[in-house]
């Protein structure tokens, strides 16, 4: 599903009523491609929330084109994904491959990223968020990785976690991965 045009969110389902009200759709240059795996049944809210609040974020980024695929999938074949691009076993929450010719040039994006809905049930429920936002924050994360960020070193660590949170924050949705109960 392509957000250049202008989708009509779906209304959140009486779970996730008490989120934040979604924003307008989509204006810049940025295309939003979301699949869902087929074993995960198809839920439009999912799609529309990510969409809207990426593209926010997109701006708060100061990317000004190019396109995000996501593909939401679960455990097993996450699993086999990082095994098979990172020679990590087991599953993780997030992948990102940066596609850009150019990995200096941030104001571009051409990136494919997968999410694991399971980790991100697993972490919601741990977290008692929604898992909406929980997937939102897995693809800022992943938004930031071809920023330049990253989370490997104690520091860098630090340094994404708060621009997720800034970035989360400016979007109404407030903090969602705690530095201090996640490390």
């Amino acid at each position: 599903m392509n957000y250049n045009s202008k989708p009509e969110p779906a209304p959140l389902d009486e779970d996730n009523q008490n989120g934040p009200e979604e924003p307008e759709p989509p204006s810049s240059s940025i295309s939003i491609d979301i699949q869902l795996d087929e074993s995960i049944e198809q839920d439009q809210s999912i799609i529309d929330h990510i969409a809207l609040y990426l593209d926010q974020a997109c701006k708060i980024q100061s990317i000004g084109s190019g396109h995000i695929s996501i593909y939401i999938t679960h455990d097993h074949e996450m699993a086999e994904l990082h095994s098979e691009h990172t020679g990590i076993h087991g599953t993780t929450d997030i992948l990102t491959f940066d596609l850009r010719d150019d990995i200096n040039n941030h104001t571009i994006v051409e990136v494919d990223i997968v999410l694991c809905i399971d980790e991100a049930k697993r972490q919601a429920k741990s977290r008692n968020h929604r898992l909406i936002d929980e997937l939102l924050l897995y693809s800022i994360h992943g938004l930031l990785h071809v920023q330049g960020y990253n989370d490997h070193e104690e520091s860098d660590y630090q340094r994404m976690h708060k621009q997720e949170d800034h970035i989360l924050t400016e979007l109404g949705i407030g903090v969602i991965f705690n530095l201090e109960g996640n490390h």
